[in-house]
């Protein structure tokens, strides 16, 4: 009964270990504004999705520009609208700015719990850029929120933080599984032994995944 009861308590504390690894990784990587923006970086080099991001900046920075403007003046302005706009991944500026755009998106998408992207930095990089061709002062874009999609996923996301938060709880309940399966193990050095394999096979299962993610 000792083996078994051992075994069993082992088995749970390498459980929680992974819930334990995995809670840490979503608290850092996608609860986290910052920790999102990093992981979410090369969509900014996705050319179907620069095509997408494109024609909404594209479209907000024209009604942006040429708000108020006389007829003869809109259909001067639009085809600089458009030069700047197509090539806005390449201005200096596009980096900091899609980094911003991320973090933005992501405190909007947790604050309103539909996803959203908050072009405002990216408009702000098209608006100076434009207003130095035409030579005006470029207006601050401020919040200019884009909701992806309509469906409500304020439950999944306040549960995603509960089980991201959740993690040093995880670790402790783990440490503490190993240790009462030591206590009551005939042989702990073998006891010792099988969770450290458990352990690397655990780190080797995460790693994989997250190397497929």
């Amino acid at each position: 009964m000792r083996t078994f009861g051992s075994a069993i308590l082992v088995l749970i504390a390498l459980l929680l270990s992974g819930a334990a690894v995995s809670s840490a990784w979503l608290a850092q990587n996608v609860v986290s504004a910052q920790g999102f923006a990093q992981l979410a970086q090369p969509l900014g080099d996705d050319e179907p999705f620069q095509a997408q991001l494109s024609s909404a900046v594209a479209a907000q920075a024209s009604a942006a520009v040429t708000d108020g403007l006389p007829d003869g003046l809109v259909s001067l302005v639009e085809p600089i609208v458009e030069r700047v706009v197509s090539g806005f991944a390449e201005a200096p500026g596009y980096p900091e700015a899609w980094t911003q755009t991320l973090e933005r998106s992501h405190t909007a998408t947790f604050d309103a719990g539909t996803p959203t992207l908050d072009l405002g930095p990216l408009l702000n990089l098209v608006s100076a850029q434009i207003a130095g061709e035409i030579g005006t002062e470029p207006a601050e874009a401020g919040e200019r929120l884009l909701t992806v999609s309509g469906q409500d996923r304020s439950a999944e996301l306040e549960t995603l933080g509960r089980f991201a938060e959740s993690w040093p709880l995880l670790a402790a309940a783990a440490v503490l599984a190993s240790l009462l399966g030591l206590l009551i193990a005939r042989r702990r050095s073998t006891t010792l032994a099988l969770i450290g394999a458990g352990l690397v096979v655990l780190a080797g299962a995460l790693w994989l995944a997250s190397g497929a993610a």
